[in-house]
């Protein structure tokens, strides 16, 4: 993929998931960040997506998402750009007053990926 310039979206957590990701405890999903982390940081064509539509994954709080997110840069040594989306627009999300994930975007290896977040 990385030599025919194809950027990889890893989605992590998601509210589709038939295999049990998204109810793990607390030290599973540590344990699986960190080990995703470290077996594909290394890759620059890839980023990360804590979640796809998390707020549809309700066996995690707030507080677990957050979790996610510093647990992502603390252990990713190439601070790839890691993101979250939700199920409804973050602009309905904000006039509704709902509090979203911790997200601060880090820095990006990918020019490409750098040009989309600014």
């Amino acid at each position: 993929m990385q030599k025919a310039n194809i950027e990889a979206d890893l989605i992590l957590f998601h509210p589709y998931d038939a295999w049990g990701y998204k109810a793990m405890g607390a030290e599973a999903d540590d344990f699986y960040l960190r080990y995703a982390i470290a077996r594909l940081s290394a890759f620059r064509n890839v980023w990360w997506s804590i979640a796809n539509e998390y707020d549809l994954v309700r066996s995690k709080t707030m507080s677990d998402w957050d979790r996610f997110f510093r647990i992502t840069q603390a252990e990713d040594p190439y601070s790839i750009f890691a993101r979250s989306t939700t199920a409804v627009s973050s602009t309905t999300t904000r006039s509704r007053g709902v509090r979203t994930p911790a997200c601060k975007a880090t820095t990006s290896r990918s020019p490409r990926i750098a040009a989309r977040v600014e």
